[in-house]
């Protein structure tokens, strides 16, 4: 599901510092390796209106004030982690303001997933209801 917690940063978007406290590092080498393989293949070019997608529907669940100063004009997305209770996707706006997205996994609480299927399963779920 996607979490309300949004934070607007005009710090570098790359800042590892600014994790929504729900936040679960991977916990075992293979949790990382399938980690970084999913951002990695989220973040190439053919993905890109997927990650652009789901940044907009993630968007449209935050409060109606902060959605209409961030709908329409995102100019780039992608995604900056992702770890077994959720990922971060650091979005940008035309005026080159930048955005950290947190999306919980699960509940919205960003509960923990014990095994790299559980992980792959949630990060596809999202896509399917984006719906590209």
């Amino acid at each position: 599901s996607v979490d309300d917690f949004c934070e607007e940063s005009s710090s570098s978007s790359n800042s590892s510092n600014n994790m929504p406290e729900w936040w679960i590092y991977p916990r075992l080498s293979e949790e990382a390796d399938e980690c970084d393989m999913i951002r990695n293949l989220m973040n190439e070019q053919d993905m890109q209106d997927v990650v652009q997608a789901l940044a907009s529907y993630a968007l449209k669940k935050t409060d109606v004030r902060f959605r209409w100063k961030w709908e329409h004009v995102i100019s780039s997305t992608y995604v900056r982690a992702i770890g077994p209770a959720g990922m971060v996707l650091s979005v940008e706006a035309g005026d080159g303001v930048a955005m950290d997205l947190p999306i919980s996994f699960g509940s919205g609480t960003g509960e923990f997933k014990d095994s790299i299927r559980s992980i792959r399963g949630e990060v596809l779920d999202m896509m399917a209801v984006i719906n590209v």
